[in-house]
């Protein structure tokens, strides 16, 4: 067993070691996603797929271990739809913003070429293709826009330890607990003062440190390797 850990250890730091956060890779963050949910860090685990998910949305793979992770800390799988509003978030994470952006890009380049050719069709036919374009066009950008400011903002994190405390400052010095939040747990960072973000989610707001939550957004910062972190803290006592 701590052959194999070891094993999963040196690989996770290969991959980790090879991320550009200017320019994150899908396959690379997966690859690290699968080393994490090896180790059975599904916290961290879930943030990798994640981030790969919103560079690759149509990577089935992907949506697999990421919902196995979810499983593994008794969250609910996502890509299922029990609402309209859930079909249609469904719908929008099935592109990225820019792909959303350059549909909306051909079908004003359609709606150009039909204008320019109005001669072939009827004032009527012509009236209904200029409707359908403005509709699809105000669809297709307001999905890129919901998804800018929304999944790939880097508002919304993860919980990546085990149990997360939510203090009512950002210090430990005259705070107190607010709540615990277990690893997976989903939030939105509002804030950030040195070492700590003021998150929110459905059951509590408050301050916690910035090192027990990460971004899922691609281009953030990447969290430490936790067994480096250890290491870290292990040779500064010395």
């Amino acid at each position: 067993r701590d052959s194999d850990n070891g094993e999963f250890r040196r690989t996770a730091e290969y991959y980790y070691d090879r991320m550009e956060r200017q320019k994150p890779s899908p396959e690379l963050l997966y690859n690290l996603g699968n080393c994490f949910s090896r180790l059975e860090d599904y916290p961290r685990a879930l943030v990798c797929y994640e981030r790969a998910r919103l560079l690759d949305p149509s990577n089935n793979a992907i949506l697999e271990n990421l919902n196995y992770a979810r499983r593994k800390l008794f969250l609910a799988p996502i890509g299922t739809a029990s609402n309209p509003l859930e079909l249609i978030c469904n719908i929008r994470s099935y592109l990225r913003p820019d792909q959303w952006l350059a549909l909306t890009v051909v079908v004003w380049f359609l709606t150009f070429v039909a204008i320019a050719s109005r001669k072939k069709f009827s004032g009527m036919k012509l009236l209904t293709i200029l409707i359908i374009a403005v509709v699809l066009m105000g669809l297709f950008s307001t999905a890129a826009i919901t998804q800018y400011y929304s999944d790939y903002s880097g508002r919304q994190a993860i919980v990546i330890v085990n149990k997360a405390t939510v203090y009512s400052l950002p210090s430990l010095q005259n705070a107190h607990k607010i709540a615990t939040l277990n690893g997976g747990s989903k939030v939105d960072i509002l804030e950030k003062r040195i070492n700590w973000y003021y998150i929110r989610n459905a059951e509590c707001e408050g301050w916690v440190k910035v090192r027990d939550v990460a971004s899922t957004a691609p281009a953030s910062k990447m969290f430490p390797l936790p067994w480096q972190q250890k290491t870290a803290k292990a040779v500064k006592m010395k």
